[in-house]
């Protein structure tokens, strides 16, 4: 800790070149090993520096200084640390808006890192909302501006969503992932389910985006978020929105059915080609069927699912799926839809109040099933 203490002084923009580049690479060095991002996690002035140094005029100290705020902030425990109340309002807020500036300037060769940090810090569920009132600079104590906060979503939205924003290579790709988890805030929800803004309209086309896993896995995980608003269901499954084809398809593979089966299928999914590929990451597919699962939430929207044969897609990818989470979820969806409603004898399922004894024994039938090989 004294030798941390002895090189801070050099962790300024003023210091001497030599010393600062010398300075910088030591704590992204220590922020490699997870001793050292237990050290510096205790170390605010370390912090408080990095997030100076980000706007250093030398492009390798601010690239440098930067990498190790992701790296930091990386697990929970450092992003608590970052946002602790112990690092006074003022300098979250500098820490927040430096990387909000970084992430969203069209000339910043660090937007890729700001956002991957902005991603770590939102991941938390605690931190999620203080982060999003420092992002549109409110008192950083989960209170908002609807209107700042919009205009925000707006310019997230915007990058995200156009060909090229950057204009020095970077990718832009952890938009994903940062919306993603900004979307488990129910004014995030608001905005997105605008009616009139059709924002989910700019979002659907991502499922299928194959440029980055990244970005798509983000995207995913924010409709599966705006698929736990009960009240947008008939919205989501109707002509305006159009969901369901988009987060079944993913999940489709190559398979022939029969005339039959193929009519009442989505018309995007029937007679897909004998080279159509299934989403390749386990995870997006996941969160894929947990949207879906939402979505039955209803007697009406369970039936719909049923009149436009989700079932048989379901049913092929239960036989080539090998992951054990996806299985467990894609069974839980296959359950609702090929019980009777007079089985599951609930119109609402989210009305269902489950005791907490059962809770229990689900959760660990769920367990047993996961570490069943």
């Amino acid at each position: 800790m004294e030798s941390l203490e002895e090189f801070l002084q050099f962790l300024t923009p003023e210091t001497r070149l030599d010393l600062k580049v010398l300075a910088v690479e030591q704590v992204l060095g220590m922020t490699g090993k997870e001793e050292g991002r237990t050290l510096l996690h205790k170390e605010l002035k370390v912090l408080q520096h990095l997030t100076k140094l980000t706007g250093d005029k030398v492009p390798g100290v601010a690239r440098d200084a930067c990498l190790a705020l992701v790296n930091l902030s990386a697990d929970e425990e450092g992003a608590l640390a970052i946002l602790s109340d112990e690092h006074i309002r003022s300098e979250r807020l500098e820490f927040v808006g430096q990387m909000v500036e970084l992430a969203l300037d069209r000339e910043s060769p660090l937007a890729d890192p700001a956002l991957m940090v902005l991603s770590n810090v939102t991941r938390p569920s605690q931190l999620t909302g203080k982060v999003l009132a420092l992002m549109v600079r409110d008192d950083g104590d989960d209170t908002y501006d609807e209107t700042k906060v919009n205009e925000l979503l707006e310019r997230l939205l915007g990058a995200l969503t156009a060909t090229k924003y950057n204009n020095v290579g970077a990718s832009l790709h952890y938009l994903g992932p940062l919306l993603s988890n900004l979307s488990q805030l129910p004014i995030v929800r608001r905005y997105i389910l605008n009616h009139e803004k059709k924002v989910i309209h700019r979002l659907i086309p991502f499922t299928e985006y194959q440029d980055s896993l990244v970005r798509r896995g983000g995207v995913v995980g924010c409709l599966r978020n705006c698929c736990f608003d009960l009240d947008e269901h008939s919205w989501l499954l109707g002509e305006d929105v159009d969901i369901l084809p988009h987060l079944l398809l993913p999940l489709a593979g190559p398979e022939e059915f029969d005339d039959e089966d193929n009519s009442k299928l989505p018309v995007d999914l029937q007679w897909l080609p004998e080279d159509k590929k299934r989403e390749n990451d386990p995870d997006i597919r996941r969160m894929l069927l947990e949207a879906l699962e939402q979505l039955c939430a209803t007697k009406v929207h369970r039936e719909y699912m049923r009149d436009h044969n989700v079932y048989i897609i379901l049913r092929e990818l239960h036989k080539w799926e090998k992951d054990r989470q996806v299985l467990l979820a894609c069974e839980n969806l296959v359950d609702l839809l090929i019980r009777k409603e007079e089985e599951i004898g609930e119109d609402n399922l989210h009305s269902v109040e489950v005791p907490e004894d059962l809770v229990q024994k689900f959760e660990k039938m769920d367990k047993e099933f996961l570490e069943d090989s």
